[in-house]
């Protein structure tokens, strides 16, 4: 059987784009992005620092947690965030002592340069390796705020892993990123991930991996891959 806490219960394959929780929602394909981790490259996020936008409910901050990450979760504090934060008090009691199991702290963070300070991460100095961006591209109206704050936290050597469904304007957000400068953009083909489902002529989702040289010049927008 599966140890307590675990998420083998998941189904392995989603036909909606959300499940509905008692305290909330979960976006299904974070669950295809989580899968693809445990799948693909399990050990790669032991002892690492991941910083999780828009993390919701906190499921697949506690999943990388899982993998032995260290994991800063951070979301707006009108969104989930006291969900999450009850979440991963229990996560964190639940795994006392595991030394296989990473730790996970929730931080509120609103992108925009406004709020910036608002933010207790603007007061710290980490790096992180990874950057998580499940499901955050589908308001349009916020795309230039969040990768404004994005760029706060990038560096040479950081991974930015994004999976979103196919709404309209959410792939707008890759003409923000390239503007910015500096980002590499990958799209996976269909092929390459398991989309467990979400992947029909009317539903389906996109992943991406991002890397980034400061030294790098603005790409074309055309130049990214949508």
């Amino acid at each position: 059987g599966s140890r307590p806490g675990t998420m083998a219960e998941e189904p392995l394959r989603l036909s909606a784009q959300l499940t509905d929780e008692k305290d909330g929602i979960i976006w299904n394909a974070s669950l295809v992005l989580l899968n693809h981790f445990r799948q693909k490259m399990p050990d790669a996020f032991r002892g690492k620092k991941i910083l999780e936008f828009g993390s919701g409910l906190g499921h697949v901050a506690r999943g990388l947690c899982e993998l032995g990450a260290h994991v800063t979760a951070t979301d707006m504090p009108c969104n989930d965030l006291e969900a999450c934060r009850r979440r991963a008090d229990v996560f964190n009691a639940e795994k006392a002592g595991d030394e296989t199991c990473g730790t996970m702290r929730i931080v509120e963070l609103t992108w925009g340069q406004e709020h910036w300070k608002d933010s207790p991460l603007s007061k710290e100095d980490g790096k992180y390796d990874f950057i998580i961006l499940a499901e955050v591209f589908s308001i349009p109206e916020v795309h230039t705020e969040l990768v404004w704050t994005l760029s706060r936290f990038m560096h040479s050597e950081a991974e930015v892993w994004s999976i979103y469904m196919n709404r309209p304007f959410s792939m707008m957000v890759f003409v923000e990123i390239a503007d910015a400068g500096g980002f590499r953009v990958h799209q996976f083909d269909t092929e390459q991930v398991d989309l467990m489902g979400l992947d029909t002529s009317d539903i389906f989702c996109l992943m991406h991996k991002m890397t980034y040289d400061p030294a790098s010049p603005r790409l074309a927008a055309a130049s990214v891959a949508m």
